[in-house]
């Protein structure tokens, strides 16, 4: 959506991968602006969201296991998330 000739607002939808030992699907959804004319200079923010691995409360470090136990658990989590764009218009 063009405010102005030279200013624009637009929204995000996209996915994302982590790439850590398991690589995991990410969704993001945000709101941005644009400054430019020809091109633009964009700045984005928004939420991220995904399963993440992270350790069960339950997990007892001091005690010593015959077999290694499952300590992780797989918890839907959201933060948030900014970025810096370059638009080149055609």
């Amino acid at each position: 959506y063009n405010v102005w000739s030279w200013f624009g607002l637009h929204g995000t939808v996209g996915t994302g991968l982590s790439l850590g030992q398991k690589v995991q699907p990410r969704m993001m959804l945000g709101a941005g602006i644009s400054i430019g004319n020809k091109n633009a200079l964009t700045v984005d923010f928004g939420s991220i969201g995904g399963y993440v691995d992270r350790v069960s409360k339950n997990a007892d470090f001091i005690k010593n296991y015959v077999e290694k136990p499952e300590v992780l658990i797989n918890e839907l989590k959201f933060s948030s998330f900014w970025s810096v764009g370059y638009i080149f218009k055609f």
